[in-house]
């Protein structure tokens, strides 16, 4: 503890880094300002593992850009209850923004991931990964979970809409072209499921550069993986799982139905018409 002398008055303050002996280089928190105390942010910086209890010189880098990821997939599922309530009283405009909050959110647990990437090395995380706890598999993650099981609801409500307005998937698609003649009601929706889409393509991003860094820190790139290599030879995660778990999930959207209007458009718009066929 360091006495901190301010507009909040004299009080003791507290340090991530105590053991620090430059003064200037100790993290000073817990002042009592009004910034922290709405935040809640001593609490949050609480939640770090002290320095003297670090594992390894990377632990709290990894630790922190865990939590940020967590925290985005909470403002994820924040807004993903906004846009359920948004379809369920009528109004795309509103879940249109919520979507597009949603999506980069999401967008932000990439950029954990790349700065992960981008800095740790093979060797440290490795060496790291001996004293973390068994069970401490990101697998187990409440985040990509709660947002896995929020999507199911957000379809419903959606698809819900879609029959209100009495519209089709097909209607919507086809609104979004440069010469629709759609309602505007029509063209909102269109919005939406458009939003849907953007906001399943950053989370699946996010899942193939997540599956990218596993093969980076533990190995197991199935191009690169030896021919004659089964399953039970594959990496494996903190939990004894196969990384071809993960790799399964890395492809798997949180929309399916979505998807599967995007092949019938494809294959409606590529097929041969009966005159040329004929031909």
């Amino acid at each position: 503890m360091v006495r901190w002398e301010g507009e909040e008055g004299d009080r003791e303050v507290r340090t991530l880094n105590p053991s620090q002996s430059n003064p200037r280089l100790r993290y000073e928190f817990d002042r009592g300002s009004g910034y922290e105390t709405e935040l809640r942010l001593t609490a949050a910086l609480s939640a770090l593992i002290p320095e003297d209890e670090l594992l390894h010189s990377d632990h709290r880098f990894f630790q922190i850009l865990h939590l940020l990821t967590e925290y985005c997939w909470v403002a994820v599922h924040h807004s993903l209850c906004d846009l359920t309530g948004s379809l369920a009283k009528g109004d795309p405009i509103m879940a249109t923004r919520h979507l597009v909050r949603c999506a980069d959110t999401a967008g932000l647990t990439v950029e954990c991931l790349r700065v992960m990437t981008n800095s740790l090395s093979q060797v440290s995380f490795l060496q790291m990964r001996k004293d973390l706890a068994g069970a401490a598999s990101g697998l187990a993650s409440p985040g990509s979970r709660n947002v896995r099981r929020a999507a199911h609801a957000v379809w419903a409500a959606f698809e819900a809409a879609v029959t209100a307005a009495g519209v089709t998937m097909a209607d919507l698609v086809e609104a979004t072209g440069p010469d629709t003649s759609a309602a505007p009601a029509t063209m909102q929706l269109a919005e939406v499921m458009t939003g849907l889409q953007r906001f399943d393509t950053q989370v699946l991003e996010w899942k193939q550069v997540h599956i990218n860094l596993v093969w980076q820190m533990l190995g197991g790139q199935p191009v690169a993986a030896e021919e004659d290599q089964d399953d039970g030879d594959r990496p494996r995660s903190m939990r004894g799982r196969s990384i071809s778990d993960l790799e399964r999930l890395a492809v798997r959207p949180l929309f399916p139905k979505l998807w599967l209007q995007n092949t019938a458009v494809y294959r409606a718009m590529s097929a041969v018409a009966p005159e040329e066929e004929a031909a």
